[in-house]
């Protein structure tokens, strides 16, 4: 109904505070998720009061340590809700200190959306650098393509993949973010043949390139894989790029591949298909691309990881400060329930 608080029951959805009051419903009444309970105000508790208490990180902590089920399926149990003690000052007293806190949230939001305008722009720096490198090579260099520097291009293994870790680790498009490769979430594979493994094992330099997506925008993102030799397969939405190295360095094909000339050569050959957007490998060899000698190719991917560097550290540097203003929100929720504000 509407002025109804909702709050996510279930992980990680709970942990991460999603809740809210239902504003606006059709006719009043309005229909949610079995994942959520629902908390309905009564005359002695404002709507709002009772949305703060329950954005309160100490309340969600709590209510992790009252979880039941199993892992992945946890949830808090209705008693929790039910037996949780509440602040209760007079409704006139809940008024005044709603508006404080919506004061104080207000200014955080403004802080909030410079960090993040200054966030944007940080981002955007690489971007700039990386065109404008690139740009001063098209009009210097000897130009080719991928298909005259690569050994070979080959898709990733389709063979199924678990949590479970038996088998060979599989890296996927999640282990590829931000130009570099991650372990996170890994999965693994322990039905490779043994004609099969050493087909999709990795080597260090290879150059792993999102082939599909369903977002148009990730398609064409890469990474070096910099680990241990024959470790770590691939999958079969991934394409992987064994480079001549006496012709090409694999982070300065990378680099290319992530600028803005990379990137609208990689979106012109980009198809969609049913939702899907794909580059094949037979187009992504086509793509042209800069290949002055090593030595100039080595001086610039030196450049280029330093400014990336710089640029990650600033960024960081943002990401303290999110979580900087989320603890200022906490403290306006603590004095406002259980000291003064």
């Amino acid at each position: 109904m509407e002025g109804d608080v909702i709050f996510a029951k279930i992980t990680p959805s709970m942990q991460n505070g999603k809740s809210a009051i239902a504003r606006g419903l059709v006719n009043g009444l309005g229909f949610g998720s079995t994942e959520f309970h629902v908390l309905r105000p009564g005359r002695e508790v404002l709507p709002e009061w009772l949305w703060y208490f329950v954005r309160q990180r100490s309340f969600r902590e709590e209510a992790r340590n009252h979880f039941r089920g199993s892992a992945g399926q946890q949830r808090v149990p209705a008693s929790f809700i039910e037996q949780c003690e509440i602040p209760l000052p007079s409704v006139d007293e809940q008024r005044r200190l709603v508006g404080r806190i919506r004061e104080g949230f207000d200014r955080l939001n403004e802080i909030q959306q410079l960090h993040l305008d200054a966030d944007r722009e940080a981002s955007a720096i690489f971007s700039s650098l990386l065109a404008i490198h690139f740009r001063i090579l098209l009009e210097e260099s000897r130009n080719t393509t991928i298909n005259d520097l690569a050994l070979e291009t080959k898709y990733g293994t389709s063979r199924r993949c678990s949590r479970d870790e038996h088998g060979t680790p599989v890296l996927r498009i999640p282990n590829i973010s931000g130009g570099a490769i991650n372990t996170d979430g890994l999965k693994f594979c322990d039905h490779l043949t043994e004609t099969e493994l050493p087909k999709f094992l990795l080597r260090q330099g290879d150059v792993l390139i999102v082939r599909s997506n369903g977002s148009r925008d990730l398609v064409g993102g890469c990474a070096v894989f910099d680990g241990e030799d024959g470790i770590y397969a691939y999958a079969s939405y991934l394409i992987r790029i064994r480079v001549n190295s006496e012709k090409v360095l694999p982070r300065f094909l990378a680099f290319y591949l992530e600028s803005a000339m990379g990137r609208g050569a990689i979106a012109e050959r980009t198809r969609t298909s049913a939702g899907q957007h794909n580059i094949n490998s037979k187009n992504l060899r086509t793509i042209p691309l800069p290949c002055p000698p090593l030595e100039i190719q080595r001086y610039l991917v030196e450049q280029m990881v330093h400014q990336r560097r710089v640029i990650r550290e600033i960024l960081d540097k943002f990401n303290d400060m999110a979580e900087q203003e989320e603890a200022l929100r906490q403290s306006v929720l603590r004095k406002a329930f259980f000291e003064e504000l």
